[in-house]
Parts: structure tokens; sequence; C-alpha cells
């Protein structure tokens, strides 16, 4: 029985590491999503500067 109460005990903790890593995963996503129109902006203003002081 403590066999299977240990195996079931490392199943739970790599579920919720796994759980944690998703968490992180899923977060960097979504700021990287929020970073993409910002970079597009910042280009877009450049590319104006750049026509205009051409």
């Amino acid at each position: 029985m403590s066999h299977n109460a240990n195996t079931l005990e490392m199943i739970i903790h790599f579920s919720e590491v796994l759980v944690t890593k998703i968490d992180d995963n899923v977060s960097a996503s979504l700021e990287t999503l929020k970073l993409i129109p910002i970079i597009s902006e910042v280009s877009e203003m450049n590319a104006k500067k750049t026509r205009r002081n051409s």
C-alpha cells in the first residue's frame, strides 16, 4: 500500500508542477500578444519619421 501511496503522491506533485508550467506559459503568451500591437505601432511611427526626414 505504501508503494501505491508514494506513486500517487508523485503523480499529484507532477500534475501540480505541470499545471504551474502551463499557467506560466499561458501568461507569457498573453504578455507577448499584448506586445505585438505595441511593437507594430512603434515600427509604424519610426517608418513615418523616416519618410518625413527623407
